[in-house]
């Protein structure tokens, strides 16, 4: 189907090649250095001195008032850090628990009671598929209502076992 539309047809033709990431100069992204921070004690120091400044402090409630949730801006946070070279993935996931903590503490502390911790249809979404899949591999009693425990060897029966015992590396080959 063929559009008359010129702006549509230029914006078709507006996308970067494949490779065109490969192109830049090496070591002319942030990530790309050593990051600033490699301990996560020194970024939490370094996030909470940040996020106490009262500038930031207000842009900050003033979000979490909006209904964005704690999650939300966790995770806003550490991917910042990283594009700007300041940890590691690595790092940012170990910051993940403790700077969403210090964000309910600073929405306690300023009477946002009622700020989401995370937001309600990505838990639904995600608890109801967990729920599912625990579902397929533990079927209810009325699927499945007598499970037999494994039976248990007794000394006699360990013989052969301990027989052919020793690892790979110890056993003959024939």
């Amino acid at each position: 189907m063929q559009s008359n539309n010129p702006n549509l047809v230029n914006s078709m033709f507006t996308f970067p090649i494949p490779g065109h990431s490969l192109t830049h100069e090496p070591k002319s992204q942030p990530w790309e250095h050593p990051p600033k921070f490699v301990h996560l004690d020194e970024a939490m120091k370094f996030l909470m001195h940040q996020m106490l400044e009262p500038h930031f402090l207000k842009q900050l409630l003033m979000i979490m008032n909006a209904g964005m949730s704690i999650e939300a801006i966790t995770r806003t946070i550490i991917m910042a850090g990283f594009a700007n070279g300041q940890w590691t993935v690595t790092l940012g996931m170990l910051i993940y628990k403790p700077l969403m903590l210090s964000l309910i503490a600073i929405a306690k502390r300023a009477g946002l009671d009622d700020t989401p911790i995370a937001h309600p249809g990505s838990l639904d979404k995600h608890n109801d598929s967990k729920f599912n899949q625990f579902r397929q591999l533990f079927p209810t009693d009325e699927e499945n209502p007598v499970v037999e425990p494994p039976p248990v060897l007794k000394e006699e029966d360990l013989g052969a076992y301990k027989a052919n015992a020793g690892g790979f590396f110890t056993r003959r080959i024939s």
